[in-house]
């Protein structure tokens, strides 16, 4: 094999290496709190602003979060469709056995929690 060869296979390697690490490292950061689980799992208030809805459900249902209870659908979400229209199915529908799952915002302060500092990720229901 030509050096020029050899050099572009080590290159491969580390770049390999590299993304192999990203991989492992990143899934990892993507863990979520599971909340309570409500039987139904209502919402109690939501309120839409510019980038974002603010959704609280039962009290209690979103532990560590603002009243313990809300938190925010973001607009960039990918799902945000999905969510937004389970949020509204719940508040219409009179709500549904379940928990919510959520991601804590990192810059939050542990000791005082805001409505921004929790993200709804998803649901999870149970039964018919």
């Amino acid at each position: 094999m030509s050096k020029d060869k050899l050099k572009e296979r080590k290159n491969m390697k580390i770049i390999l290496g590299i993304l192999i690490a990203l991989v492992v490292f990143s899934t990892n950061a993507f863990t979520y709190e599971t909340g309570v689980q409500q039987n139904p799992l209502q919402v109690q208030y939501f309120y839409m602003i510019s980038s974002s809805v603010y959704v609280q459900f039962n009290p209690g249902s979103m532990p560590g979060c603002f009243s313990g209870r809300g938190g925010v659908l973001d607009r960039d979400q990918p799902q945000f469709k999905e969510l937004y229209s389970e949020v509204m199915a719940m508040r219409y529908m009179g709500g549904k056995m379940g928990t919510v799952y959520y991601s804590f915002n990192p810059d939050r302060n542990p000791n005082r929690a805001e409505w921004p500092d929790c993200v709804i990720a998803g649901f999870d229901f149970q039964g018919p």
